[in-house]
């Protein structure tokens, strides 16, 4: 029996002395694409079994997913391990043949409703924010809860897909999460909000399938910085960026970012094969603010470390009427730090902002292409059937068109921009014969 609780320990030595002892350790062994073995806090999980050799390819429609590299370590060598936490089992380069056979072994397969049904057996189906809770052999509960993940664009039709954020009931404040197949976007975010994340298991690589449409379907190595701004306390571990022919973005692509973004020390990259261990309070360095002298404070909040909160005292010295006017009104809280948070968003994003505002002006230019009387919606892979089913209604006679008609999302126009050009091509080969 442990010694806590002993006459002359104070309250606050008791508290540190049982966040020491509960707090999990973290062993990960990178695999190769998406799978990793985590071994956290004594419990063993896999992560999107893939075992396949290269060379191997997989087709679905017009889609062939190549696979460039195997598996660093293979299922015999892996041992006994007890969950699989599964982002989705529907495309190749996250669950493969060898992957399947291996799901087996597992006392539960954590993954989409989607995919629980597809697959039966020992799979457990779970829904954004749904958890499971596990009990360990050493009498502690571990909770698995499902996080959101959009797999590309937003009105994107891509199956099911689910993150995980892991952590054990006696110590929640030491959060494991795992990202899945998703860009950055709103439920990243919200899971920054919810959970103390230590550790960030990212899937990069910016996936990009030319059939699918031209957009990524993965974070890219910016949204990953933003991504390791939203988890400011976490050590960043990048996986699935290579080993399959569909990725745009590899190692250089993110180390560049990071180091673009004076976050370079964030990243911990693992070892194919070899297992690595993870403190975070050791692998992340307390940044040193002393250089900021002299700088404006957007320089300062341009710092990854940087909050706006952290400027809150500076900015009330520099501007305490406003600050007056806002305690004397408890309705204007709310707004007064939607406000502030916005002005970060406007200043920490600003190279991702103007990004995405010259995307959208291609977009405008493209508004004009007209879309041909041939043009079969059925074939575009991606769209749902209801907007299917609206498009081939209306019939828009250009992508601008289309793009004002109501639910039809800038995914969608996309699409039907990137398979005007293969169904073209199609015909003419068609023709030619």
């Amino acid at each position: 029996m442990h010694a806590l609780g002993q006459a002359g320990e104070s309250q606050d030595e008791k508290t540190e002395s049982k966040s020491i002892m509960n707090a999990p350790s973290v062993r990960i062994t990178y695999i190769g694409g998406p799978t990793c073995l985590l071994e956290f806090g004594g419990v063993r999980l896999l992560t999107d079994p893939t075992f396949d050799p290269a060379g191997s390819e997989y087709s679905s429609g017009p889609v062939t997913l190549r696979k460039l590299a195997g598996p660093a370590v293979n299922p015999k060598e892996l041992g006994s391990f007890d969950y699989v936490l599964l982002s989705h089992d529907h495309h190749s380069d996250n669950l493969d043949l060898s992957g399947r056979k291996v799901l087996a072994n597992a006392r539960t397969v954590v993954t989409t409703n989607e995919g629980a049904q597809r697959l039966g057996a020992n799979s457990v189906g779970v829904t954004d924010w749904q958890s499971v809770d596990f009990r360990t052999s050493d009498g502690r509960t571990l909770r698995i809860v499902a996080t959101p993940a959009r797999h590309g664009p937003e009105g994107l039709s891509r199956g099911a897909v689910t993150g995980f954020a892991l952590f054990f009931e006696d110590a929640a404040e030491d959060v494991l999460y795992v990202s899945g197949d998703a860009v950055c976007h709103e439920g990243v975010a919200e899971v920054a909000r919810k959970f103390n994340v230590q550790i960030a298991v990212l899937h990069l690589g910016a996936a990009r399938v030319p059939e699918v449409g031209p957009f990524h379907l993965t974070m890219t190595a910016l949204e990953a910085v933003e991504a390791a701004r939203a988890f400011k306390n976490a050590v960043i571990v990048p996986i699935h960026f290579e080993d399959w022919a569909h990725f745009s973005e590899g190692r250089a692509e993110v180390k560049k970012a990071f180091a673009n973004a004076e976050m370079e020390r964030r990243l911990l990259w693992p070892e194919r094969g070899r297992p690595i261990s993870i403190d975070p309070q050791s692998d992340v360095e307390t940044p040193d603010l002393s250089s900021a002298l002299g700088q404006s404070l957007a320089q300062i909040l341009k710092r990854p470390e940087v909050t706006i909160e952290d400027l809150v005292p500076i900015l009330r010295e520099l501007a305490p009427d406003i600050f007056a006017e806002d305690q004397q009104s408890a309705s204007n809280d709310g707004f007064f730090r939607n406000e502030l948070k916005s002005v970060e968003t406007e200043i920490k994003y600003e190279g991702y902002l103007q990004q995405q505002q010259r995307a959208i002006e291609r977009m405008k230019k493209a508004e004009q292409r007209t879309i041909p009387e041939w043009f079969d919606y059925k074939s575009v892979s991606g769209l749902s059937r209801e907007m299917q089913e609206t498009l081939i209604r209306i019939r828009p006679r250009t992508l601008g068109h289309a793009s004002r008609i109501p639910g039809v999302t800038p995914a969608a126009v996309s699409l039907v921009n990137v398979y005007i050009e293969i169904q073209a091509k199609r015909r003419q080969k068609a023709l030619a014969v």
